[in-house]
């Protein structure tokens, strides 16, 4: 989500931007910036956000003219972090920044981090930075074959049933019942659950069309979702990258907010459970993916699809 904002950044510091990022995340988001250099530092998640190796941090950093900070939480490794490069001009969430920006969560995740860019340049557009994720030709190629091997003939649904908080997590019967229904009016339709670990979605009647694929490295897991005609998941990564690439998707969230970590670039059906998860009935599910696979608009869309319809369905459903 911090991409559009990174990308608008890096182009009006071209080749002057060191970034700070967690491991692994330079290989799969920001190959493509046009960086000064990376620092990879260790970031475990705490109460009120995340922490950070500061002192290593640190010492890779020679000196700071202007630190701009993307991040909406605020712990004692940035403000230990601030505090150590001691920068000119300094941008961010919290009163030790210099020019203080809002933390307005009324906006959606990937529009806040923006407003970090906006702050450097107002004429900067979101529209302008938000291409699709850049995916390595391996990964691609590897999904590509996958799909080409196992199903040829077929559409593809991609569900991604986990997240990094259980409570954003929905129970598998439900996700049992919604493709079975599903692929019972959709025999076009073959389903890839992509997990890391094991999550048993292939027990219903249509199970033999769906395939769980589990454990692939990350960014072969993106290319999956990029080659899938639908989404169904829950709030978490892969739905960000389903966004990103505009694979039409059907987000399903219980404590966290759609409009602030939902889909924000394509065609989309949001279920909001209020709260929990459990207020959110698989027939609502089921009905979101109904919409999806057999709405449409003129023309080809990115993809070479007919685009589905953009039109956002607020469904609140108990069970």
């Amino acid at each position: 989500m911090a991409l559009p904002a990174l990308r608008a950044i890096a182009r009006t510091f071209s080749n002057r931007l060191t970034l700070i990022s967690s491991q692994e995340s330079e290989k799969l988001f920001f190959s493509r910036l046009p960086l000064r250099g990376l620092i990879e530092t260790a970031v475990w998640r705490c109460e009120r956000g995340y922490e950070i190796d500061v002192d290593t941090t640190l010492k890779k950093i020679a000196e700071c003219d202007l630190f701009l900070s993307l991040v909406p939480w605020h712990t004692s490794s940035l403000s230990k972090l601030v505090g150590g490069l001691r920068p000119t001009i300094s941008v961010g969430f919290c009163s030790e920044f210099i020019i203080n920006l809002p933390r307005d969560f009324s906006k959606h995740a990937a529009d806040l981090k923006f407003d970090v860019a906006r702050a450097i340049d107002p004429r900067l557009g979101f529209a302008k930075f938000s291409s699709p994720l850049p995916l390595d030709r391996q990964s691609r190629g590897i999904a590509s074959s996958i799909r080409r091997i196992v199903t040829p003939d077929r559409r593809v649904l991609v569900v991604h049933p986990e997240a990094s908080a259980g409570a954003k997590m929905w129970e598998e019967d439900k996700f049992v019942w919604v493709l079975d229904k599903f692929l019972e009016c959709h025999p076009e339709f073959m389903v890839f659950v992509i997990s890391e670990g094991q999550q048993n979605l292939e027990q219903g009647r249509q199970r033999n069309q769906v395939i769980p694929i589990v454990g692939v490295p990350l960014s072969v897991a993106f290319a999956l979702v990029g080659v899938g005609d639908l989404f169904l998941g829950v709030d978490s990564c892969m739905l960000h990258v389903a966004d990103s690439l505009r694979v039409p998707g059907v987000g399903l969230f219980g404590p966290t907010r759609p409009e602030e970590f939902g889909f924000r670039l394509g065609p989309h059906v949001h279920i909001d459970g209020k709260g929990s998860m459990q207020n959110i009935s698989p027939s609502a599910a089921l009905s979101a993916l109904e919409r999806l696979a057999n709405g449409g608009t003129d023309g080809p869309d990115v993809k070479g699809h007919r685009p589905v319809s953009t039109r956002v369905y607020r469904t609140h459903v108990h069970p």
